[in-house]
């Protein structure tokens, strides 16, 4: 598939820290790992989901697995290790490319799952570092401020959406806000605007930062900013940057963008932005 990003992976397109290739599947670094040695698993053959996936490549994935998974143990020592994957959006999958997740675990790491019944007898779950248990399907603004946290930092999604390649920008933005004292996760490239909402709501993001040079930046931020109403995230502000006219910006603002950073800004006018207007919702 031409735009899918782990087909890019697998013909060599995008680089990766590759750490097993056969004829049926390949297995990588994890570019947003939870953890110390988080792996990724895929098929080379391309399939969204579980559903879509042939079933001689699911036994090829998972034979995949294991023999990563022992090469973990082995250089790592984990105490544990969790095998995860996820289909579709709202399971927070977030490249829509079946894969599994191998994450090595040590005890007290401070990561952990979100298991909170939903008064349905059924759980939901999303891996992540936790303070508190929470939901991310039900009420997010709710339980948002009903959780007991200390003071924490400010948490950023910093996203590529569309077609666009070009990221060197972004991944100089995203590494000068976490070298100002913020958290920041980076999504990669080529994100469509569900999958980057997603993220944004598992990973419980204060703040979403796009970055748009594609000439797409009315529709990708309109789409964004609708998906977070949907969700009933739109305490998730949103701003980004690219190359985007005068006229564009009005508008954009108009439709609730934060702040828009155009060539020449400067990354410190990008981290005196995020103090000044993003705070973390406790």
């Amino acid at each position: 598939m031409a735009d899918c990003v782990f087909c890019m992976i697998r013909d060599g397109k995008i680089p990766s820290a590759k750490v097993y290739d056969d004829q049926r599947t390949l297995a990588f670094m994890d570019i947003n790992p939870l953890s110390r040695g988080h792996c990724l698993v895929v098929p080379k053959a391309h399939a969204a989901t579980l559903y879509e996936a042939e079933t001689e490549d699911l036994k090829a994935a998972i034979a995949t697995a294991k023999k990563v998974a022992g090469a973990i143990r082995k250089a790592l020592n984990p105490d544990g290790l969790n095998l995860l994957q996820a289909n579709g959006a709202a399971a927070f999958q977030s490249v829509p490319h079946f894969h599994l997740h191998l994450i090595p675990r040590w005890t007290n790491d401070g990561k952990g799952f979100d298991w909170k019944s939903q008064g349905t007898g059924k759980r939901s779950w999303a891996p992540r570092t936790v303070s508190a248990p929470c939901s991310h399907s039900h009420g997010r603004g709710k339980s948002r401020k009903a959780r007991v946290m200390s003071e924490r930092k400010i948490r950023l999604v910093v996203a590529k959406p569309g077609l666009d390649g070009h990221d060197r920008g972004a991944k100089i933005v995203a590494r000068a806000l976490r070298d100002a004292g913020f958290e920041v996760i980076y999504t990669g490239l080529h994100q469509t605007p569900e999958q980057i909402v997603a993220t944004a709501i598992q990973e419980d993001a204060d703040a979403v930062g796009l970055s748009v040079l594609s000439g797409a930046h009315n529709y990708l931020f309109k789409r964004v900013l609708e998906l977070l109403r949907e969700k009933g995230a739109e305490d998730i502000a949103v701003f980004g940057g690219g190359i985007i006219p005068a006229e564009d910006i009005a508008a954009l603002k108009a439709m609730g963008v934060k702040e828009l950073f155009t060539p020449g800004a400067t990354t410190q006018d990008i981290i005196r932005f995020v103090r000044d207007n993003i705070r973390a919702t406790v």
